[in-house]
């Protein structure tokens, strides 16, 4: 280790080695090694802002043996070469997260393209409606007046100062989806690097069911952001240990209860991350679960609201849940079905136009699926647990409580 160099960083013959802070390490080649010791720590010093957090979801990382920091978080460097003339010169190795701003303003066009086009449904209705109620009985404090929490309808109501009735609630799903794409970004970069942060960004942007919800004057958009920064500022805290990131996980948990009791489906199974990162920083996870607990604490003036609408779904043939109805909302989500349940199609889509060739069908959905846990969990186990959190995660919860 050279003295005064920027911490993470070894010298290498073969290469300067860098470590995910989520424990997945790579090896980024270099034309030279820099000779001077001194000029790699005079120059890297300064960039590197952020310190390699001491956490990380891999037993590789534990070794501390390749670790290194990034100029900008997420972005790995390419080692430092010599100009012409001896001067040092950083040069990027990823152009990703320009891609991924594309990706997001590209995202937020397509959310914007008709927002208007449509008139407003019969849900979307009730939302202007709740917004025109007086502040005191949008905030419940007359008693309850929809099975939704107030907090989505208060802000259709802020923006109607300004926006017509009919577009304010769609403003809100607009931003909201468009910021979700942003959020993602850094989720996955921060799990499984810049590149496939690119991805996972692009079909968000480009998924018709999120941009279809993004355009709806409902709170489905916002609390879909709202559950995305909590996994991100939870990832970040275990990261970093920077207190804001607490605070923000936080908040982000209190807003999300408050805009639709649905993102508790998608919440509660980040107990599963509480237990995998209480191996190793015991002190980060108590902070996260005294975050979740003050989350209960101010949910609990609206509970009464909640039970005086809570009741078995088998009352309302609409919500009962079946192991049908289930692989129909699968189906749709992945736009192999759309006819039945609650994502209708006007036309046949593949799985019931070509019955016979359903096997197929599953083959292609199920194989990436597992050769994608594969990559995540061959990344870190952090990574691989946060996506079953996501996903199987939330399905389960929903299919419990339901």
């Amino acid at each position: 280790m050279i003295s005064g160099q920027a911490p993470g960083y070894v010298e290498s013959v073969a290469g300067t080695f860098y470590q995910h802070p989520l424990g997945d390490s790579s090896t980024y080649k270099q034309r030279r090694v820099l000779p001077p010791s001194s000029i790699i720590a005079w120059l890297l010093r300064p960039a590197l802002r952020r310190p390699a957090g001491r956490f990380s979801g891999s037993h590789t990382s534990r070794e501390h043996h390749v670790q290194a920091e990034r100029l900008v978080d997420g972005q790995p460097l390419q080692a430092p070469v010599l100009r012409a003339g001896g001067r040092p010169h950083i040069r990027w190795v990823s152009r990703a997260p320009l891609l991924g701003f594309a990706a997001v303003i590209m995202g937020g066009l397509l959310r914007l393209y008709h927002v208007n086009a449509l008139s407003l449904w019969v849900d979307e209705g009730l939302s202007v409606a709740y917004s025109h109620l007086s502040w005191p009985v949008l905030l419940g404090l007359h008693g309850a007046y929809t099975p939704h929490p107030p907090l989505y309808f208060a802000l259709v109501k802020v923006a109607s100062l300004w926006l017509p009735d009919s577009l304010a609630g769609r403003a809100i799903s607009v931003v909201a989806g468009t910021l979700t794409i942003a959020a993602l970004y850094a989720l996955v970069q921060r799990l499984a690097g810049a590149w496939i942060a690119l991805v996972a960004s692009v079909a968000l942007a480009l998924s018709p069911l999120a941009i279809w919800y993004s355009q709806e004057a409902r709170p489905y958009a916002l609390d879909v952001l709202l559950v995305c920064v909590s996994y991100l500022a939870l990832i970040t805290f275990y990261q970093t240990g920077r207190r804001q990131w607490i605070i923000t996980y936080g908040v982000a948990l209190v807003l999300a209860m408050y805009v639709e009791y649905s993102a508790f489906f998608a919440l509660a199974p980040q107990a599963l991350l509480f237990v995998l990162f209480h191996r190793c920083e015991r002190s980060r996870t108590r902070a996260s679960m005294g975050a979740a607990g003050a989350t209960a604490v101010a949910f609990l003036p609206w509970l009464p609201h909640l039970f005086s609408y809570a009741g078995p779904t088998s009352e309302q043939a609409q919500f009962a849940l079946s192991s049908d109805k289930v692989v129909g909302v699968l189906l749709a989500v992945m736009g192999l079905s759309g006819n039945g349940g609650y994502f209708l199609s006007t036309q046949l889509l593949p799985w019931d136009l070509w019955p016979g060739l359903r096997p197929l069908l599953l083959i292609f959905v199920v194989l990436p699926a597992v050769l994608g846990a594969g990559v995540l969990l061959r990344r870190s186990t952090t990574t691989f647990a946060v996506a079953l959190c996501l996903f199987a995660g939330t399905i389960a919860i929903a299919a419990a409580v339901s």
